[in-house]
């Protein structure tokens, strides 16, 4: 039985065509939360899971990083997607489920999501970040 430890949730864009930024070689944070338990507890998952919305040029292509911690770094990446606009000029939205069952016995972590891609893809929204820690 899983016991319920924490919860948080980030709305960056709220709907699609709420936001043009355009994409790049670097990865762009979209998505930061922190979670916090009472006390460094091992056995914690946290599941993080988002979407965002791309507008770009059919086939163009993006990568999203998800890292445990505050800033990029490639050694804390705990899961890398990568992918291709289907569809030009229309918003599109990608999403993705991560389990990290790794954590660290820490009282408090921070995940942040990152994308880059193709100069001709932009961030059109919605972005949608959210994450939940239990006890398994």
């Amino acid at each position: 039985m899983a016991y319920f430890l924490d919860a948080r949730s980030l709305s960056d864009a709220p709907r699609s065509g709420s936001i043009k930024i355009k994409l790049g070689s670097a990865p762009q944070l979209f998505g930061r939360i922190g979670m916090g338990f009472s006390s460094s507890v091992e056995d914690t998952v946290i599941m993080v899971c988002g979407a965002i919305g791309l507008t770009g040029d059919e086939e163009d292509t993006f990568t999203i990083h998800v890292v445990r911690g505050e800033s990029y770094n490639p050694a804390n990446v705990i899961y890398m997607m990568q992918g291709t606009v289907a569809d030009s000029g229309f918003s599109e939205m990608i999403s993705f489920h991560v389990h990290d069952f790794s954590v660290p016995a820490v009282p408090s972590i921070v995940y942040t999501a990152y994308i880059s891609g193709e100069p001709t893809t932009f961030r059109s929204g919605p972005e949608l970040f959210f994450g939940v820690a239990s006890l398994s």
